[in-house]
């Protein structure tokens, strides 16, 4: 496999594309914006799904009552209105952050994507007081949880480019081995 993917290449060349809307959850990080109200939420959602995005984002209920309902609002739209669009929720790689999503989508019948995450680097770790034995469990414990709630689960680290190759092979390993799907 290159090291450069060519997206002007022929369809049906390599892995299909499938786009991911950020703007509810990771759109919403910045201090300068404005929380949206839930009627604003649900506009942008439909938005969304017109325009033929894949999947989006909807939150992070583990955050806290106000985005669990939020989260819960909008799962109940994508099902009343049979929305094309996939919901997918950001989850911190513990299980705080993993049972209210499985909760909301056993609510509402919407199958919701754990996305999970997870600090790797070196300068993460010191900061956190974590070991690569403290990420290696908190990334099994919260992945097979997720799984055996019936969730599908993607796993991501974070700061990346900063991790070495080993960490990230063994991290990466144990998600896969643990039931992450991507």
């Amino acid at each position: 496999m290159g090291l450069i993917h060519d997206w002007n290449g022929s369809p049906g060349r390599g892995a299909p594309v499938m786009l991911d809307d950020e703007t509810l959850r990771d759109g919403l990080q910045s201090p300068s914006v404005r929380c949206p109200s839930i009627d604003e939420k649900i506009r942008i959602l439909h938005l969304i799904d017109r325009l033929g995005i894949d999947t989006a984002n909807i939150g992070l209920p583990g955050a806290g009552a106000q985005v669990a309902a939020d989260v819960e609002r909008l799962a109940r739209e994508i099902a009343d209105q049979r929305l094309g669009v996939q919901a997918n929720c950001a989850a911190r790689t513990v299980m705080a952050d993993i049972r209210p999503i499985a909760e909301i989508s056993q609510r509402t019948g919407v199958p919701i994507e754990c996305c999970t995450f997870i600090g790797s680097s070196p300068l993460r770790r010191y900061a956190e007081g974590w070991s690569l034995d403290d990420l290696l469990r908190l990334t099994e414990e919260a992945i097979a949880f997720a799984v055996g709630e019936g969730l599908p689960v993607m796993y991501v680290t974070e700061d990346t480019t900063r991790a070495d190759p080993d960490s990230l092979r063994q991290l990466y390993s144990t998600a896969v081995r643990a039931g992450a799907k991507r």
